[in-house]
């Protein structure tokens, strides 16, 4: 005897049109059924050009700083001996601060993305806002009390470089502040997944530094202290170009832009929480 079997009207449309997923009798799809549909290469794709739009200016805005001290280097090689030697000592000096500190990016883009993907924007971009109170407290410690001549000469410094370490030094560090806010912010940008802006200021600051250094080192013959003027002028230029448009879309969204200690706090444990983790478990 032969039996007919109704098919339900929307398992025939699906068959027709392609989609092999399996459906009960009222076209619900089974549980574990796989109901993602891939596009194969164009998803691959896509996500590799998101990724690479995230990359490049995050790389971008990590050598900045080298590239400073490397310009500087080209710059002030021109001088003499005595002040390339300096200059060595003191971007040791600098690039280790700065580079402990970097955790203040990435800790902040952590707590933004969180913040922003559960849904709270406002309280997202108040954590930001707290990290750049926190990252200009922590940049004027260090251009306040750095003590260039003891750390000098505990480097190796003597005599004439001694000296010329001393003044590149004590010139650099007062734009400490200005790239660690650069730091912060890069972290509320990533949050936001609103990147490009990081890379223009990073070759925005190169620039700046460049003729800077050109113009002071070699045209005014300001010596060292010139090279030292020229990068803490493009460590603020790339602060400030990176903190207003932060701080102006923080304050569209309602977040406070008055310290909190509250908020510098908490931000100061996350981001020593992530510090820890991050020298303890390296991978």
């Amino acid at each position: 005897m032969r039996v007919s079997v109704p098919i339900d009207s929307s398992d025939a449309k699906a068959t027709s049109s392609g989609d092999t997923t399996r459906r009960d009798g009222f076209g619900t799809p089974h549980a574990g059924a796989n109901t993602n549909i891939s596009n194969g290469p164009t998803d691959a794709r896509s996500t590799n050009r998101r990724i690479m739009a995230l990359a490049l200016p995050t790389f971008g805005q990590l050598i900045a700083e080298p590239t400073f001290i490397l310009i500087d280097t080209a710059i002030v090689g021109h001088i003499g001996d005595a002040a390339l030697a300096g200059l060595s000592i003191g971007s040791t000096i600098i690039l280790t601060a700065v580079g402990l500190c970097i955790f203040l990016a990435y800790s902040t883009t952590a707590q933004v993305a969180h913040l922003l993907g559960a849904g709270r924007r406002r309280e997202g971009l108040q954590a930001g806002i707290d990290g750049l109170w926190l990252a200009l407290s922590i940049g004027t410690v260090l251009g306040l009390f750095a003590a260039a001549e003891p750390l000098c000469r505990a480097l190796g410094g003597q005599g004439e470089v001694l000296e010329q370490a001393v003044t590149y030094t004590r010139a650099i560090v007062l734009g400490a502040p200005g790239m660690l806010m650069v730091y912060a912010a890069n972290g509320i940008f990533r949050g936001l997944q609103k990147v490009r802006i990081t890379l223009i200021a990073a070759v925005g600051g190169a620039v700046v530094n460049t003729v800077l250094d050109v113009l002071f080192v070699i045209v005014l013959n300001w010596g060292i202290a010139g090279s030292g003027v020229a990068t803490l002028v493009a460590q603020w230029f790339m602060g400030l170009f990176l903190v207003i448009p932060a701080i102006l879309w923080s304050r569209a969204d309602g977040a406070s832009l008055r310290p909190r200690l509250a908020g510098i706090a908490a931000a100061a444990g996350c981001h020593c929480s992530f510090a820890h983790w991050r020298f303890v478990r390296p991978w």
